[in-house]
């Protein structure tokens, strides 16, 4: 199911920030929660947080931006693998 995730990832990465890269992210989330990989959730997370800042969907970042903080609170060896801080272009 991994692969699934990292395939929307790709996807995603070829397309300008909008409302569409936003819901294949948000679809990437939803599959990395359900197979529990908190890693790649992160992972998907952030790549939203970027896109959605930079599209208009700042209640979208904001609510993944909250989800890794509490989560980096939670496992602080997860946040070891991920760059994270609200980040400007």
């Amino acid at each position: 199911m991994s692969e699934r995730v990292y395939e929307i990832l790709g996807e995603a990465r070829d397309l300008e920030d909008s409302a569409l890269k936003s819901t294949l992210l948000e679809e990437a989330i939803r599959i990395a929660d359900s197979i529990h990989d908190e890693d790649l959730g992160a992972k998907c997370r952030m790549e939203l947080i970027d896109s959605a800042t930079h599209s208009g969907g700042d209640e979208k970042a904001l609510v993944a931006f909250a989800w890794c903080l509490a989560k980096f609170d939670e496992t602080p060896e997860l946040s070891r693998h991920h760059r994270y801080g609200w980040q400007n272009r």
